[in-house]
Parts: C-alpha cells; sequence; structure tokens
C-alpha cells in the first residue's frame, strides 16, 4: 500500500547557516522541502529531529489519506498521543482522515539528562507573541522567527529584510537574542495542508527541533479556553505535540484578544508601539499597520477601548469611526471578536464614542446571520410553500429596513441573537412563536 513516507533527511553548511533537506515520498513524485538554521542553533540532535517530522507530516499524511512512514524512532510519549490527535483533526477539518503511523517507539534511555532548563518562544511582534514574550521574558533564553511561515512573499528578500529589522529591533528592546529560521515548507502544498489547519503543528516542529538548547517551547495562542474550536493552534492540539525532551506550551489561554490589547497597553505600554499586526496584501512593513483592513481597525477599537490613545505611527491612517461601521462583514472567525470587543468596552468603557462603532459591526454581523438563517428556511418547508414565501418576504423586508436605518429596536434586538435557530430568533424578535 502507497504510503506518506518520509525517505531521507540530510543536513548541509549554506554559507553561515545549516540547510537541513527533508525528501518525502508521495504516490505523486517525491517532494524535497528545506530549513535553514543559523550558526548559533545548528542541527537539530537526531531525536528531536525525528519527533519534529511527525508533528510536520501527521496532518499532511491525514490529508492525503495515506499512511504516515517514519524511518527513525519517535518520542513515545507522542507517538501514543498520535492516536488522540488524529481523532480530534479528523473531527474539526475537512478532508482530513485517521491513517496508520509506521514508526517505532524510542526506548529511555538509562540515566537519560532530564529536560533541558531554559525556554524559547516564537515571535512576530503581533497582539499574541507580543504578550507571550513580555510576560515570560525573564524565563526565556532566546526568541525564534520562522521566515516561512508566513504569506508566501515573505520569502522574497525585498519584503522580508525590513521585517527582519523590525523584528531584531523590537527583539533588542525586549533583551533577548533573536534566532531566524528559514523553509519553503509552505510552498509545498502536498506536504503542506492548509495553514489554518496545520500551523500549530508547524510551530510545535520548530520548537521540538530546539531540544538541544531548551526544554521548553512557548507558542502565542490564538484563543482563549473559552474558544477552543477548530483551529490549527490550540490546547487540544499544540500540547500533544510534547515529548519526553521538548514541552509545547499555549500561552494566553486565560485572555481574549480585547483582554490581551489590554494587558499589554496597562503592563507594557513602551511595547505598544511597536506591534506589527496587519497582514494586507502580505505586507507588514516599513508601514507596518495600513488601519483600513479588519484587523487594524479590530486593533484600533481594541487599544482605544483599552485607553491607548497615542495611535499615530503605529498606523498609517488616524481612526476612522465611519470607516469601522461600513467595512465589509467580518469573516465568522473574527466576528466573535467584535463580540468580545464590544463586551469588553461595554464593562471598561461604557461612554467611549469606538464603542457605538463596535456595536454596530457586531448587530450587523448578527441581522446578517439572521437572514440567511431565514433564508434557509425554503430548505426546511419544502411542502409548505406559502409559509417558505412568507420567510423568504420577512427576511428582504427585515434587510431592506435594516440597510434604511429604520427602528432602532432591531438593532437593539439583533445584538442579543447569535447562532440560534430561526424559528427561535423570530421568537425572540416578537415575543411569539411564528410557527
Amino acid at each position: 500500500m502507497a504510503s506518506f513516507q518520509i525517505v531521507d533527511w540530510s543536513a548541509t553548511r549554506e554559507g553561515s547557516a545549516h540547510r537541513l533537506k527533508i525528501q518525502w515520498r508521495l504516490p505523486s513524485g517525491e517532494r524535497v522541502v528545506h530549513f535553514d538554521f543559523p550558526e548559533a542553533l545548528g542541527v537539530p540532535a537526531p531525536e528531536d529531529l525525528a519527533d519534529g517530522m511527525l508533528s510536520l507530516s501527521l496532518f499532511s499524511a491525514m490529508h492525503q489519506g495515506l499512511p504516515l512512514s517514519l524511518p527513525q524512532p519517535v518520542s513515545a510519549q507522542m507517538l501514543e498521543r498520535q492516536q488522540g490527535t488524529q481523532e480530534i483533526a479528523a473531527l474539526w477539518f475537512k478532508g482530513l482522515q485517521e491513517v496508520p503511523v509506521e514508526a517505532t517507539a524510542r526506548p529511555a534511555l538509562a540515566g537519560r539528562p532530564p529536560m533541558r532548563p531554559g525556554a524559547s518562544a516564537t515571535f512576530t511582534a503581533g497582539v499574541d507573541s507580543m504578550l507571550t514574550v513580555l510576560d515570560h521574558r525573564e524565563e526565556l533564553d532566546f526568541l525564534v522567527h520562522m521566515q516561512g511561515f508566513g504569506p508566501i512573499e515573505e520569502l522574497e528578500e525585498p519584503f522580508f529584510a525590513p521585517q527582519i529589522a523590525h523584528l531584531e529591533k523590537v527583539a533588542k528592546k525586549i533583551g533577548l537574542p533573536l534566532h531566524l529560521m528559514k523553509t519553503d515548507y509552505r510552498r509545498q502544498q502536498e506536504v503542506c495542508v492548509p495553514w489554518m489547519d496545520n500551523h500549530g503543528a508547524a510551530l510545535a516542529a520548530m520548537g521540538l527541533w530546539l531540544g538541544q538548547h531548551v526544554g521548553k517551547f512557548y507558542i502565542a495562542s490564538s484563543n482563549p479556553w473559552t474558544r477552543q474550536n477548530p483551529w490549527g493552534s490550540s490546547h487540544w492540539l499544540d500540547e500533544r505535540w510534547s515529548t519526553e525532551r521538548v514541552r509545547i506550551r499555549l500561552h494566553g489561554l486565560n485572555y481574549t484578544r480585547p483582554e490581551k490589547v489590554a494587558r499589554l497597553v496597562q503592563k507594557y505600554p513602551e511595547f505598544v508601539a511597536d506591534l506589527a499586526v496587519c497582514w494586507t496584501d502580505g505586507m507588514v512593513v516599513p508601514d507596518r499597520n495600513c488601519g483600513t483592513c479588519e484587523k487594524c481597525l479590530r486593533t484600533m477599537c481594541g487599544l482605544v477601548l483599552a485607553g491607548y490613545e497615542r495611535l499615530e505611527g503605529l498606523f498609517q491612517v488616524p481612526l476612522d469611526l465611519e470607516r469601522v461601521r461600513s467595512q465589509p462583514f467580518p469573516e465568522d472567525f473574527n466576528s466573535i471578536d467584535w463580540r468580545r470587543l464590544l463586551d469588553f468596552g461595554e464593562k471598561h468603557a461604557p461612554d467611549h464614542p469606538a464603542l457605538d462603532a463596535v456595536r454596530s459591526v457586531v448587530a450587523e454581523t448578527h441581522m446578517r446571520r439572521f437572514t440567511t438563517l431565514i433564508a434557509s428556511m425554503d430548505q426546511d418547508l419544502e411542502t409548505s410553500p406559502e409559509l417558505s414565501k412568507l420567510f423568504r418576504v420577512m427576511r428582504d423586508d427585515l434587510w431592506k429596513s435594516w440597510k434604511s436605518k429604520q427602528g432602532g429596536w432591531l438593532r437593539k434586538k439583533m445584538l442579543v441573537l447569535s447562532d440560534s435557530r430561526p424559528a427561535e430568533a423570530i421568537k425572540a424578535l416578537w415575543g411569539k412563536d411564528p410557527l
């Protein structure tokens, strides 16, 4: 039977760096991926390299529906956990299915040295990673950044040079060395599944490869404990990649994103001006933050609601509340962050002008979702064409009323609606069951 097989890996010296070449064999042919490590880190130890190969390859094999074959023994701890890891990933991510793993567990060595002291963390200068690094800077030995784990344009030198200059400047300000790695892994789509599903496992591999230097590796959480939903980096997945040599830790689970922004403002205000949050058109620096995309607008609102008004220099344009209100409908995975921002603002800055703009975004999000739900009743009511027509008219009338800004009561009602069934949502609006 065909398999998703790692047939070889080897390291060579490339100037001042060490280049790791990984060769995968798929039914469609062989694929080669490179990882470059700086002189200061050297080539990973063989056992760390093998462990990182498992986290780097497992979801790819699941995406291909092929058994994963590993040529070298891997961590017994991680190998034991991989079945549960597969169960979670297969339930969460479209197109992934559980597959056999052909690998042997590395035997425990008598007198094996304990896990190394010290820690490292991945660093991008975004809100999540900035807070992780600042909260743990007394514990950290160094920071790492992987060129190629960001947008594809990141591998182009004109793009990457100013980004690295910014990261090095901020790392120096924090007081920690920054080590840069490089890879073309994301460009090899047959060995890298959709990045939103796979990025946590790839970051874990990056940490596992540091086992000669540290025993703990921090990854910044995207979501809090209360929202551990399908996402490539999650407590339910990332920490399962830990081995006997390196512990993978997810930091920031006790904060929502608005709370992370507020913590930066309150505890580390001198670093707020160094944030790089914008990925519009794949560009982070030199302009750094455009000030007009959804992520920039959401961050700007979070900053002012947390009491930080000095946005000049951090964003290319001032905060425009009308732009906030009229922005395109946020993606589903961002809409919850606007709801959390509204909750934060109502609790901590109820009189701030930005709060009403945030409230409009949340209401608009729920209104669009609500009309979509009503539209779906067409499929549920095929045997009742008259009732189906009623729901279509109701949807259209509600939307026209909404867009013409009629009836403030409707806007307020939208704020309390979420993913409820259409009949339940209508009952909440009119106070009676429409069916």
